[in-house]
């Protein structure tokens, strides 16, 4: 029979084993926790994955592809960390007898970039707009390090070109899709375009991210780099806004964009919100699939009607 004595030493050894396990448990957990605060960016975002929204295969996509103007521009940080942004301009696809309507700066979401993302500009360009589009860092052929004050400057510094450029800014619709749509809303509040469209916005990236993953929990969130609070970007007075979302929205709740009118229309503003029935977050899926809803949304916002 074990005496008091062995009785309080394997008590012990209980002890020192589970907080040897705590100890295990915590430090994995802190490395889970810099892994995540390093590598966020390549959670979020999938650069280079081709996208699946387009019904029509690349070699036909190809073929009915306008001429393209390509550039780069340098943001201030070039000289010490190489970074460029690829930017690219298409030509409005004008019939005999119609007039440039104006310029759609279209900020992609994240995944593709610009060669994937261009069948997503084809309305733009059929209803008489230039479109104008650049590949964040890391994606498509722009390059640099990346956080999202970074992103920020690189959206404000494009937009600046385009006005360098000679397109006015009563002529110039900012859109921004998903991912794109706190940078476009930063643009607006820091400029004065003729419209703002923020298509499946999100209310902050932070509340996007806790949506969609199944870990969130895990997350404190001094550890999320990535913030993007549109809701405090709010747009310029003189700019017309309008929220397009699907009201089954997976991704991002549709009640983001419900949020973001409730509290940009205090500032006096109308704020249009075009409510998709029965969609999800990829409103573009086919010709076949668009819901005819989304349609009317662009056409009335791109001055189809």
């Amino acid at each position: 029979m074990a005496t008091t004595a062995q009785r309080k030493a394997k008590q012990n050894r209980r002890w020192l084993v589970s907080i040897q396990i705590l100890i295990v448990i915590l430090w994995g957990y802190a490395i889970f926790l810099c892994w995540f605060y390093f590598c966020q960016f390549g959670l979020f975002v999938v650069p280079n994955e081709p996208t699946t929204d387009s019904p029509k295969p690349a070699n036909e996509l190809s073929a009915l592809r306008p001429p393209t103007r390509d550039y780069t521009l340098l943001p201030p940080d070039h000289s010490t960390t190489n970074s460029s942004l690829h930017c690219r301009i298409i030509p409005a696809q004008l019939k005999e007898g119609e007039e440039r309507k104006g310029v759609v700066a279209y900020l992609h979401g994240n995944r593709g970039n610009l060669y994937e993302c261009r069948f997503q500009t084809d309305i733009f360009l059929n209803s008489g707009y230039d479109v104008a589009m650049f590949d964040y860092r890391g994606f498509g052929e722009s390059e640099g390090p990346v956080t999202e004050q970074l992103l920020l400057d690189d959206a404000l510094l494009w937009y600046s070109d385009l006005k360098n450029k000679g397109y006015d800014e009563k002529e110039i619709i900012v859109w921004g899709r998903s991912f794109g749509t706190g940078m476009a809303a930063y643009i607006a509040s820091k400029n004065s375009p003729k419209t703002l469209v923020l298509e499946t916005p999100y209310y902050s990236f932070v509340e996007a991210i806790r949506h969609s993953s199944n870990f969130d929990w895990l997350i404190p969130d001094a550890f999320i780099r990535f913030r993007f609070p549109t809701y405090s970007f709010e747009p310029n007075i003189a700019t017309s806004v309008h929220l397009i979302h699907g009201d089954l929205d997976e991704k991002i709740p549709f009640e983001s964009s419900e949020r973001l009118k409730i509290l940009w229309e205090k500032s006096n503003r109308a704020v249009n919100l075009w409510r998709i029935p029965n969609d999800n977050h990829n409103l573009r899926e086919s010709s076949e699939e668009t819901k005819p809803e989304f349609i009317e949304a662009l056409n009335q916002i791109l001055g189809n009607r």
